[in-house]
């Protein structure tokens, strides 16, 4: 059962959870990261935390309805309300922004949003106690889209008017409930926690620990796929909120990293929510006038269809065709890379790049004679000019791999791996292999001057 602690917000003290929680407001590599705003506020409007679902993006925003509820607060501010907008492509929005039903939209302020199926998940504080001076903590809300229409809207199980729940993210298979909790159970200001579906309802709440909380800000959570995207003000990062990313391995969440310029900034970057492919999506940041603001990314990178399947070793069968080995005459081959091997036929693998000149001698066991270099060629191992992905061992299940750059003269200013099926931009890779005996790896290298040279690898590492 967790632990709450004991909070009366007065409204003041609300917003100051709400901007500072909610929107305190390449890969490089070589990658280049493209980012514009969406332009779906006007100058005195802010907008943050966007979600996609199907052909819409929705987000919160203190825009003015034309409804009775929208109203001002103490600061002659609109409160949040959740809206949606027809993307019509990429960063481009059809004009008409649609706010949601009141049914949702209530008197104070609704933030984030998440969709599964037919349910739709938001935070709000317009469901709580509310007086002259003070409104209600927030909680997550749950309810049902049925032909357009938002339906039976009810509190999530562990709302408590003591502390505030926000931001809920959905696994895409609907078993995981992810949310932000200023829970005094918590690391730090504000924590992650986690729940599991049980049927019709969600198992209690757990904290998902240090390797992602500090004792800082955690907020924002996104799930997407096996990927956890989320925002903190922990050491280390640009500055203000920062986005960082978690992936999941069926029992633990890595250690978050943080994601590259100019995806972070020295503003508040947050509200992350990455398409299918997790090479473009939406973000909120405060980066332009300091105003809180949607913007869309996208990796400008190659997608490859084809994979050149790789082998990492360069493998040989020598035979020697002139002659016949006997009791007497024994062949012994000198591999140019201190290896000896015997016999008339030999199978071997070079271990790197480079002109190996091979030498057959052959030993007449009887009178102890050796005839050296009864015949000889270069074997010259360049990679087919193709990039290698290369690996060591770490620890037992643990593998690095890399680009072994000494092994191909291709030419080349940018890469990212793709992990069974996961867009992954790092230099290099530390994969665990837990319960797998095999982990397919693409890599993707191309030069930016180029970008038609564009090659892609592919090769299965091994337990």
């Amino acid at each position: 059962m967790i632990l709450y602690k004991n909070i009366k917000l007065h409204l003041t003290e609300l917003f100051k959870f709400l901007i500072v929680l909610c929107f305190v407001s390449t890969v490089s590599y070589g990658q280049k990261i493209n980012i514009s705003q969406v332009k779906v506020s006007d100058f005195d409007e802010t907008s943050f935390a966007p979600s996609v679902k199907d052909s819409f993006l929705y987000f919160s925003s203190n825009k003015k309805r034309n409804t009775i509820n929208s109203i001002v607060n103490e600061n002659g501010d609109y409160f949040y309300d959740i809206f949606k907008v027809e993307i019509k492509e990429k960063n481009r929005v059809n004009s008409k922004i649609i706010p949601l039903s009141d049914s949702i939209n209530r008197m104070f302020n609704e933030t984030s949003s998440c969709f599964y199926g037919n349910e739709v998940y938001f935070s709000s504080n317009s469901f709580g106690q509310i007086n002259k001076n003070k409104v209600g903590t927030f909680g997550i809300y749950l309810a049902k889209e049925e032909q357009g229409k938002i339906t039976g809207v009810k509190p999530f199980k562990y709302n408590d008017k003591r502390f505030n729940v926000a931001h809920p993210s959905v696994s895409s298979d609907g078993q995981l409930l992810i949310f932000s909790s200023d829970n005094i159970a918590g690391e730090g200001w504000s924590d992650l926690y986690f729940c599991k579906r049980l049927g019709e309802e969600w198992s209690a709440p757990q904290n998902l620990g240090i390797n992602i909380n500090t004792d800082g800000m955690e907020t924002f959570p996104r799930l997407s796929g096996n990927n956890l995207y989320f925002s903190s003000d922990r050491k280390g990062g640009f500055g203000g909120l920062d986005i960082y990313v978690s992936k999941f391995d069926g029992k633990n969440w890595s250690k978050p990293k943080l994601l590259p310029e100019p995806l972070n900034s020295k503003y508040d970057d947050f509200g992350y929510a990455a398409n299918s492919d997790l090479k473009s999506g939406y973000f909120s940041s405060n980066r332009i006038k300091k105003k809180d603001g949607l913007f869309y990314f996208e990796y400008d990178m190659p997608i490859i269809q084809n994979y050149y399947q790789q082998e990492l070793y360069f493998c040989y069968t020598l035979e020697e065709t002139e002659m016949e080995e006997t009791d007497s005459l024994k062949f012994s081959w000198n591999l140019d890379d201190g290896t000896i091997k015997e016999g008339s036929v030999i199978y071997y693998c070079f271990s790197d790049t480079g002109t190996y000149h091979v030498s057959m001698s052959i030993l007449d066991k009887f009178t102890g004679t050796v005839f050296k270099n009864v015949s000889s060629y270069d074997i010259e191992i360049n990679a087919k000019n193709k990039p290698v992905i290369d690996f060591l061992d770490i620890k037992p299940g643990t593998v690095n791999v890399f680009l072994n750059k000494k092994w191909t003269n291709f030419e080349y200013t940018d890469y990212y791996w793709i992990v069974d099926g996961d867009y992954v931009f790092e230099k290099d890779l530390t994969l665990k292999f837990k319960n797998k005996s095999e982990i397919n790896i693409k890599l993707v290298i191309w030069d930016k001057e180029n970008p038609s040279s564009a090659i892609g690898i592919e090769r299965v590492v091994y337990k």
